[in-house]
């Protein structure tokens, strides 16, 4: 994909370098002013295992491994710390500007793909992502890159130039689905796209194009067969996630928001007219590219159907499996919000009105910098573990115990923890949801009769937090205890108890 950036004429090279630059900047501003929450904590602790131990513990994981895998990589190179974990996907974040680029300028033209990797350059959703310890901006990547090589095996002449494309487009789509299940949804809407677009083109653009259609089902059949190795991890995350799991039900507001923060970014929004508006622009954009459909190139026509389903079919799918268990989430369809902003970018070229255009690039900034005002360091600072840590590592005695009221402190205590005090979960059912982090939890890290546990304790620490619908200790028959300091960190608290004197207790 890198090989026709030496082909970029001379302007064009100069205004990608530039919005590669911005996106940099972007991407590492302040990076670390935010402690580590759960999910990056978990990365960082599950990359401290080997390889093999990655896989075992994947079964109680609800990802795949291939992210850890590389993140492992990485750390070992790198270290890990805030900056070298968030910075892995910042890599992949400016990656995907510049795939983004090379896709769009074979599917449509330069134009495009230049105004598509502004878009993905200043869209606050990927902005967050890009920052953030977790696998998104790589599976972002990978579906753009997968897309790239599938287009250009279709549109190549030479035999051995589509296999060699088919081969690219079979690596980026098993590391793909290796990285997260969504991106089986982009599978499907490749295979939907490139089916339709061939339908409809003429007579001798489809015969030359169903040439290519033998080996690219010889693709999709090894990409099954490489996932093979790991199909049953998968079907018991599967159990597991149609047990128990924490994504609310799927609602009319979830599906709206979903758009509206793909779009624009986090921003609380609850009043529906508002959160249609996104939904309703993408509808509206897809119906006006659409438009000139019949009048357009063979080549053109199937790209537009190509991005149309990577953008719709993803929604469509996850909408679906989501009736039976809700695994409907924002940050799971960033892969298709990419072709979102590919959509936009080609409504956009298409505008011939020297004036509009600049208006919308002019609101589009505004929105944006509205949106994003935490990448800009506009927002307060969060306060949470990092600093509740350094408080407990000031006051803390040996001897002391300290408890979780809830396994998503415990992960993120762990990885600020430098002192290596110990510290166990309090669950009196001695189990915890597989989303709570049990997979990187060891029964000696959980606590079932905590009167037992802290025999003999003078004074303990209890770690609590109000996220996660966690609000603390139930401390039963514990009255010889009292509080005697409790300091706040955001959502985090940090509570100190004191046995009380025998007299007092009387």
């Amino acid at each position: 994909m890198i090989k026709p950036l030496s082909k970029l004429k001379g302007s064009n090279f100069l205004i990608l370098t530039a919005i590669i630059i911005l996106g940099g900047f972007l991407r590492l501003f302040q990076i670390t002013k935010n402690a580590l929450w759960y999910d990056e904590a978990f990365s960082a602790e599950m990359v401290k295992h080997s390889l093999t131990q990655i896989i075992e513990l994947g079964k109680f994981d609800v990802h795949p491994p291939f992210y850890y895998f590389l993140l492992r990589w990485w750390t070992l190179i790198a270290g890990d710390s805030e900056t070298a974990l968030r910075g892995f996907s910042v890599i992949f974040g400016i990656l995907l500007i510049i795939s983004v680029y090379l896709l769009v300028k074979k599917l449509f033209n330069s134009r495009v793909a230049l105004i598509a990797s502004f878009l993905i350059t200043i869209a606050p959703f990927f902005i967050q992502y890009s920052r953030e310890s977790r696998m998104y901006m790589l599976g972002a990547f990978l579906a753009v890159a997968s897309t790239f090589f599938l287009w250009q095996a279709f549109w190549t002449k030479k035999k051995i130039k589509t296999l060699f494309y088919l081969g690219g487009y079979l690596i980026f789509t098993v590391t793909g689905i290796y990285t997260h299940y969504f991106l089986a949804f982009t599978t499907v809407a490749q295979i939907i796209g490139i089916l339709l677009g061939i339908l409809i083109v003429d007579k001798k653009t489809r015969q030359f194009l169903s040439q290519k259609i033998g080996y690219f089902f010889l693709s999709l059949f090894l990409t099954i067969v490489f996932y093979l190795p790991w199909l049953m991890v998968f079907l018991k995350q599967l159990q597991q996630v149609k047990k128990d799991y924490w994504i609310p039900a799927l609602s009319v507001i979830s599906f709206f928001r979903t758009f509206l923060v793909i779009t624009i970014g986090s921003i609380e929004i609850k009043t529906l007219a508002i959160l249609v508006l996104p939904f309703i622009l993408i509808l509206l954009v897809s119906f006006l590219a659409t438009r000139s459909l019949k009048s357009q190139k063979p080549q053109q026509k199937i790209a537009l159907i190509l991005v149309l389903n990577c953008l719709f079919i993803p929604f469509i799918l996850g909408a679906l499996v989501s009736i039976s268990r809700s695994v409907f989430l924002d940050r799971y369809f960033i892969f298709a919000g990419t072709f979102e902003f590919i959509l936009f970018a080609y409504f956009v070229a298409k505008l011939k009105n020297k004036i509009l255009m600049p208006i919308l690039f002019v609101t589009t900034g505004i929105v944006i910098a509205t949106a994003c005002t935490n990448v800009f360091g506009l927002d307060p600072k969060q306060i949470g573990m990092r600093e509740l840590n350094q408080t407990l590592q000031q006051y803390y005695r040996p001897g002391e115990k300290i408890i979780h009221s809830a396994s998503f402190t415990f992960i993120v205590f762990q990885y600020y923890n430098k002192n290596e005090q110990k510290s166990a979960v309090y669950t009196p059912s001695g189990e915890l949801p597989h989303y709570g982090g049990s997979a990187l939890l060891s029964n000696n890290e959980l606590i079932t009769d905590i009167s037992k546990y802290l025999k003999n304790t003078k004074n303990f620490w209890e770690i609590r937090t109000s996220d996660f619908n966690e609000y603390g200790l139930k401390l039963p028959k514990l009255n010889q205890y009292q509080i005697k300091n409790t300091y706040q960190f955001g959502k985090e608290s940090l509570i100190y108890y004191e046995r009380v004197k025998k007299s007092k207790v009387n």
